[in-house]
């Protein structure tokens, strides 16, 4: 029986067999490529949101210095 040559179906699975080892291999690079890009997505949009925190607090604070000096009765006499 050693000599008969591999049954066809046998030889099909074992093809199967290497294609989807591929395929697992291909998925699994496909998927740190994915991660690594999410990695950096988070990172940037971390950045992103320290900035409009930042810029938020100094329009507040622009915003208070601006009511500082329309009250001011020197400032508001002159324009008048």
């Amino acid at each position: 029986m050693s000599d008969q040559p591999d049954n066809v179906t046998l030889r099909h699975l074992r093809a199967l067999d290497i294609r989807m080892e591929r395929m697992e291999a291909a998925i699994e690079r496909l998927t740190q490529v994915v991660v690594g890009r999410f990695t950096g997505l988070e990172g940037r949009m971390l950045r992103i949101e320290t900035r409009l925190t930042a810029l938020v607090d100094r329009s507040a604070i622009i915003s208070c210095r601006l009511g500082r000096i329309e009250t001011r009765p020197d400032l508001s006499e002159a324009t008048a």
